[in-house]
């Protein structure tokens, strides 16, 4: 799951990983609502959401190559609209790099940071970066060895535990 924490929203590419029935189970404990899509990479089913995507306080980076259903499609996006996010498209082979497995996170002062891997910082484009800019300071992680031997990013390893 991908969660807009501050609407409690949470979206979901379901996989053999991602089941409808628990994540509604999740929704219904903690008060989210949730946006349900199948997401691709080349035929094969997305395993985590956030290889796909990441939601910030006012801006969302997506895949939406990788949602080939057009409805799927067109309701994730106006649901992110709604929900007042710039979007910050990726293609495949950027999402291929860990540019969807990023966080935002917030300093102790307050400050927005958005970590990722180098991987995904050297595959975001110059114009990318501005756009994330605008929601905080960009940090960026060689984490190579995790990426390519455990296949999680920046992302998977603090796992929003801070919370």
């Amino acid at each position: 799951m991908v969660l807009d924490r501050i609407h409690k929203v949470a979206f979901a590419s379901l996989s053999p990983r991602t089941n409808r029935v628990v994540l509604e189970d999740f929704c219904n404990k903690l008060g989210y609502r949730s946006v349900v899509f199948h997401s691709y990479d080349k035929e094969k089913l997305i395993y985590h959401s956030n290889v796909m995507m990441s939601i910030g306080t006012d801006y969302a980076v997506i895949c939406t190559e990788a949602i080939k259903d057009e409805t799927e499609k067109k309701t994730v996006l106006n649901e992110l609209k709604k929900l007042g996010k710039r979007i910050i498209e990726i293609s495949p082979e950027q999402m291929n790099h860990m540019c969807g497995n990023i966080l935002e996170l917030h300093a102790v002062n307050g400050e927005k940071k958005i970590i990722m891997s180098t991987s995904a910082y050297n595959h975001f484009s110059i114009e990318q970066k501005k756009k994330l800019e605008k929601s905080g300071d960009i940090l960026s992680f060689d984490v190579h060895t995790i990426e390519n031997i455990g296949g999680g990013g920046v992302r998977c390893m603090v796992a929003e535990i801070f919370y």
